[in-house]
């Protein structure tokens, strides 16, 4: 199984890397492409482009700062990294916890280099009061976090087990989510960050106990961490559940923003969520396979999402077989209707499937800020990551050279 993940992870990144370094751009399809996913609020689906809200637009601002840093192997560099461009982009947001990581055994046998694969902060609005949880999508440069948390899904584990509380014994996650729950519950601050030494459990706890009247809390986060954003809120209902605290349920306000969010987990599942918490917002391109994986009808489409400009083929081919067979038998589904981003096929260097993919999962959220929000991402966050991202022999890249990044 381990060879067939590596195998997975060296295939998606050695196929961007290869386009970005040494092809040629190819011509971009003359008619914007339109698309549908199951679970694609129809209403969302046609007419203008929609106006995002305040809120909207803070959430994804806050999903991709949490990215900041993510290149860094010193903890306490992301850490200082992603503070710095908080206080740049939303300064009324103070953190009041963390950022708090996780660094994992090295990357590669032999090798010194500790990518961190875990990252959460917890933030305040200076003007409402509201409570931020913000979980990082997954590190692009972490085969850790590839390997052994967006495509353990082979496997699943009861929700029973990841969490105590009344889901039924049906309701299943993947093996990469359970993994992924333990692994941000646990999470303490480091000496020197707000809420040293506390846990994510023990300081959501505190903070609904402290709150002076109704504790609004906002999960969000984007790629692995919208998957997570409505996991780990579900995870904290069904923990105050277990430990009686009953009047603390009682004053907290839940809500979840999620964007380009996989499949956490099965059809039970994903209707146990749905009961136990009732303000999930989705958000999904129908350009970005990612909200497509694990669930096997929309998996089935995936081949043609790009045509007829861009064709899946190859290695590329390779690699989805391989995803089908992981998640096949499963029964992956989505929770809840889904809030449609709108997106286009874009001009790629090698018109490669995976490239696209990579440009879908994030531009058509970027494109919900204003241009001047959305190039400050691209330089403090994007830009830098790619920059990270090289082979010997070939220079340095940026975002300009891959896509058109326009508003």
């Amino acid at each position: 199984m381990r060879a067939i993940i590596s195998t997975i992870f060296a295939i998606v990144l050695g196929s961007m890397l290869f386009s970005c370094a040494s092809t040629a751009p190819q011509a971009k399809p003359e008619m914007d492409q339109v698309a549908s996913t199951s679970g694609v609020a129809p209403s969302a689906q046609a007419g203008p482009t929609p106006m995002w809200s305040p809120l909207e637009r803070q959430t994804v601002e806050l999903s991709f700062i949490a990215l900041a840093g993510c290149w860094y192997t010193d903890p306490a560099k992301v850490s200082e990294t992603v503070t710095s461009l908080l206080g740049e982009m939303l300064p009324q947001q103070e953190i009041v916890w963390g950022p708090a990581v996780h660094q994992p055994r090295p990357e590669l046998p032999g090798s010194d280099s500790k990518l961190t694969d875990a990252l959460v902060f917890i933030c305040r609005d200076f003007d409402t009061g509201d409570y931020s949880v913000v979980l990082r999508g997954t590190n692009t440069v972490s085969a850790t976090e590839w390997l052994f948390q967006d495509f353990m899904v082979r496997n699943q584990v009861p929700w029973l087990k990841v969490q105590a509380g009344p889901a039924p014994p049906d309701a299943l996650v993947s093996e990469g989510t359970a993994t992924a729950v333990a692994l941000r519950r646990d999470l303490r601050p480091e000496t020197g960050e707000k809420g040293e030494g506390t846990s994510l459990e023990d300081e959501l706890v505190g903070l609904i106990e402290r709150s002076q009247g109704r504790c609004v809390m906002r999960f969000t986060g984007h790629s692995l961490g919208g998957l997570l954003a409505p996991v780990m809120a579900l995870w904290l209902v069904d923990h105050l559940d277990q430990i009686h605290r009953d009047d603390l349920t009682a004053k907290l306000d839940l809500e979840v923003y999620s964007y380009a969010a996989p499949t956490a987990g099965n059809r039970a599942f994903s209707a146990y969520l749905e009961s136990r918490i009732h303000a999930i917002r989705r958000y999904a391109s129908p350009l970005d396979i990612a909200p497509m994986a694990w669930d096997e009808s929309n998996m089935a489409g995936m081949p043609s999402t790009y045509e007829p400009g861009i064709r899946m083929q190859g290695l590329t081919r390779s690699l989805y077989d391989l995803c089908r067979n992981l998640a096949r038998g499963k029964g992956y589904a989505q929770p809840g209707p889904c809030i449609s981003v709108p997106s286009r096929v874009v001009l790629t260097r090698g018109g490669l499937f995976l490239l696209e993919a990579a440009y879908q999962h994030a531009a058509p959220y970027l494109g919900m800020l204003s241009p001047e929000r959305h190039k400050m991402i691209v330089s403090k966050v994007l830009d830098p990551l790619a920059e990270s991202v090289s082979l010997i022999g070939f220079k340095p890249f940026e975002i300009e050279e891959l896509y058109d990044l326009g508003p």
